[in-house]
């Protein structure tokens, strides 16, 4: 197999827990070499986002409980957002190497494994975004993860990149999505998961939180590869 990051032939490495797990195999299509630039996210942290902290709930998220304070929402990043993951998205989201979505396939589909029942859905793009970038990068993830989800939210107009803006500029952004039709059937009552590819401030998770909410959802979490 060819290492979709640095091109170099490499033997995937295969558990016999992935061989008897009765699930499709799935391996990420990135060498170890490649792979160790990226730190997993370990337990500790903040409660709710896994931010490092010495506390048990980081600033941001002290913030978001002040907003929203009858959310349930947890965030259950893989990855550290580290100088090399934003290479890494930087290649894969904004100049467009689409196949570089199963660099991470296996990491997805086992933290997906685990959630029997959940409704997925990702955080959409807004159409004219989707038009030029020709890919939603988050439902890529998924699908290399051989994920199902459920497109309930749209976003109708587009705004400026996240990744341009100011922290302060994020955090004042107005509400930027819309529920689907159909969607309060296929949330009430359910085990929700939000997903994006990056969680920063969280305004734009929380936009998502707030709708899903209005739906009575059973539960409600985030997923994301990189906090």
């Amino acid at each position: 197999m060819e290492c979709l990051q640095c091109h170099q032939k490499f033997c995937p490495h295969v558990t016999l827990k992935s061989i008897f797990s009765f699930r499709p195999l799935i391996v990420s299509q990135q060498c170890q070499l490649c792979r160790s630039q990226f730190e997993e996210i370990s337990n500790g942290g903040c409660l709710i986002c896994s931010k490092e902290t010495t506390k048990d709930c980081c600033a941001d998220c002290l913030a978001w409980q002040a907003k929203y304070p009858n959310s349930t929402f947890k965030l259950e990043p893989i990855f550290k957002y580290s100088e090399e993951m934003k290479e890494w998205i930087a290649l894969y989201k904004f100049k467009g190497h689409r196949a570089l979505c199963y660099c991470f396939a296996e990491e997805i589909a086992n933290y997906f494994s685990n959630q029997h029942g959940a409704v997925v859905i990702p955080i959409p793009l807004a159409s004219s975004r989707y038009q030029k970038r020709g890919f939603n990068q988050v439902e890529e993830l998924l699908k290399a993860g051989s994920v199902t989800y459920k497109k309930l939210l749209n976003k109708p107009a587009q705004t400026m990149e996240q990744n341009k803006k100011s922290k302060v500029e994020r955090l004042q952004t107005s509400q930027p999505f819309q529920l689907n039709l159909g969607a309060i059937a296929c949330i009430r009552g359910r085990d929700i998961i939000l997903v994006d590819d990056i969680y920063t401030t969280g305004r734009t998770m929380y936009w998502a939180v707030e709708l899903i909410e209005q739906c009575s959802p059973k539960t409600i979490k985030g997923f994301c590869l990189a906090r």
